[in-house]
């Protein structure tokens, strides 16, 4: 059990894992949503439940796998690592990672499950990446893990509505998962060549940063007037190199995954 002296201790963790939960869990809501949205109205709740449920129990089965996979092997880091950064140029190369929510009109209640699954289960491994790059003490994990899918479970319609009102709160998911993946990288980095890695407070205030900045960048015209055309010129086209060059490594097990789902 976690003691109160070490719940107090590990706060700057829990205040990261906060942040990146929140903004991810919310982001993979209206992923869901819109993947339901295929379905009739009277079913589209049934199949989130039960694909979310499906996505769930996947996800606490890679907690148990994950975590002293990557805690250990740096290669599994490095792979987790980019897999964040696959996840934000899906994002901005203008691909989605499932890749079919606009190809048809309307799908089978099977696929529209599978597809949830599938998808939130992508997402999931990324949060549960990012956790580990953050901390590396299982129980925080467990514990940041298990309280975010009970709070998404209770409070999915508020949470939704809250989104749809301030569409913002999802805008820097893509952004942080690349900002975590770098920092991901980062670490191995320097403990590989033995230097100290960022303290929990710095990660924590990198993460603000991070969130800052693009709420910024989404709120401020001018600051899209000045940025928006280097970022259309230079940033895109990297984007689209980052996601072709890893979609070399992550289209396999891609391609296998949606062989599994019925057309």
């Amino acid at each position: 059990m976690l003691e109160t002296y070490k719940l107090i201790e590990a706060a700057p963790t829990l205040a990261s894992l906060a942040v990146m939960e929140v903004i991810l869990s919310l982001d993979r809501l209206i992923e869901v949503n819109e993947a339901a949205s295929h379905l009739p109205e009277p079913n589209r709740n049934a199949a989130q439940n039960v694909g979310s449920l499906l996505a769930d129990l996947c996800r606490l089965a890679g907690l148990v796998v994950a975590v002293p996979l990557i805690a250990q092997f740096v290669w599994a880091q490095i792979l987790g690592a980019l897999y964040l950064l696959y996840i934000m140029s899906t994002h901005f190369a203008a691909k989605r990672i499932h890749g079919v929510h606009h190809r048809t009109r309307s799908w089978s209640r099977t696929r529209c499950i599978l597809e949830i699954g599938l998808f939130d289960l992508a997402l999931s491994v990324g949060s549960i990446v990012a956790a580990l790059t953050l901390t590396r003490d299982v129980e925080i994990i467990w514990l940041s893990v298990i309280v975010w899918m009970i709070v998404l479970r209770l409070l999915k319609a508020p949470l939704l509505a809250l989104v749809r009102r301030f569409p913002i709160l999802t805008a820097n998911a893509p952004i942080l998962s690349g900002g975590i993946g770098v920092l991901l990288l980062i670490q191995i980095v320097l403990a590989g060549r033995g230097l100290p890695t960022p303290s929990q407070e710095i990660k924590l205030l990198g993460l603000l940063a991070i969130v800052a900045l693009s709420a910024a960048y989404d709120l401020l015209p001018g600051l899209q007037t000045l940025l928006g055309r280097p970022l259309a010129i230079v940033g895109k086209p990297l984007m689209r190199l980052l996601h072709d060059s890893l979609s070399l490594v992550f289209f396999p097990l891609h391609a296998v995954l949606r062989g599994l789902v019925p057309k």
